[in-house]
């Protein structure tokens, strides 16, 4: 259970930092940090079923979920 927080907790900032990002007009940053914040959330899915998965593909992380 502590490591989907830590996914979670982990995906929250990425999402704060591109929503300031957005803001600030960083479209490259804001669309890589939406994509690890998507990414870690979806780890913290499969961490809390059970399932260890890595890798950077959201879509083949989510065939797993």
């Amino acid at each position: 259970m502590k490591r989907t927080e830590d996914w979670l907790r982990q995906a929250e900032k990425d999402l704060e930092e591109a929503e300031y990002a957005r803001k600030g007009k960083y479209n490259e940053l804001c669309r890589f940090l939406s994509q690890q914040c998507a990414e870690k959330t979806v780890n913290a899915l499969l961490q809390s079923r059970g399932i260890e998965r890595r890798g950077h593909s959201v879509t083949h992380l989510l065939q797993d979920a």
